[in-house]
């Protein structure tokens, strides 16, 4: 068994400590791993060996201090905030020649299990082994995207509002003003997939004579397509597919307006 937990606590690049922090507070990098070997003598001529292995690792830049706030200590309206997705975070804010606010946690998990297996036995002059080696990997995503993000530049405050210059405006009373430069709000699938890789394989060391062995052998590497646990795997578009959006349109309005076709598989 072998473990490591490797965290730290960046300085935020915007000097903040709560909400608006940044800079991964914390980054997590933990590694878990075991290892079970067995070998056994079945005969004179005949050794066979297992071995089975488990290993995790999550990799993680979060933000914690931003977990839990009330946008509406901002100004946001209710209503606003609650068209906002996934759980309440501070959100990410970026002004020019300023500093960011704020952090959404990026986080991953991968879990990965081996099994290997192997008979050996000798006939005469040949050495003839087999066995299998199975794995299991999978890979868990938790990073949640950018809910909320918001940026502000000077054009809005600037001297001439038509011409950028260095010497006026500011990208906070831009903002301030209500006039961000931008904005965006995205919500990543938290996906769970699973990839299963086995091989089986079979060697024969033939000694021939004294000064000549050769080597025989086959191995097979069956890698079988991923599949995600809650069917968010995308494989492909179908552009003859009716397009969910197509339901959303009132036919009483517009009777005559054409299906709306096209959709993931």
């Amino acid at each position: 068994h072998a473990s490591s937990d490797r965290t730290e606590m960046a300085n935020s690049s915007d000097g903040a400590v709560g909400p608006g922090e940044n800079n991964s507070r914390p980054e997590k990098r933990i590694n878990d791993s075991y290892a079970l070997g067995w070998t056994g003598i079945l005969n004179p001529r005949t050794v066979a060996s297992a071995q089975f292995s488990f290993s995790s690792y999550y990799d993680a830049d979060r933000g914690d201090g931003n977990q839990g706030f009330d946008n509406t200590k901002l100004g946001l309206p209710s209503s606003v905030v609650a068209q906002i997705s996934g759980p309440p975070y501070f959100g990410l804010y970026s002004f020019t020649s300023y500093g960011g606010l704020g952090e959404y946690p990026r986080a991953n998990n991968t879990h990965t299990g081996a099994f290997g297996g192997q008979v050996s036995r000798v006939l005469s002059n040949h050495s003839i082994r087999a066995g299998v080696d199975l794995r299991w990997t999978q890979y868990l995503s938790t990073t949640l995207g950018s809910p909320l993000r918001l940026s502000g530049d000077p054009g809005w405050t600037q001297k001439n509002y038509a011409n950028a210059d260095a010497l006026s405006g500011d990208s906070i009373a831009s903002f301030l003003l209500g006039t961000p430069s931008s904005g965006l709000s995205s919500l990543n699938a938290l996906t769970t997939f699973m990839y299963r890789y086995f091989a089986p394989w079979v060697q024969d060391d033939w000694r021939v004579s004294r000064r000549l062995t050769v080597n025989l052998g086959l191995r097979w590497d069956f890698n079988i397509p991923p599949n995600e646990r809650y069917n968010r795997l995308n494989r492909g578009f179908d552009t003859n597919a009716t397009n969910p959006v197509n339901a959303m349109i009132n036919r009483t309005s517009f009777p005559n307006y054409p299906t709306v076709v096209g959709g993931l598989l």
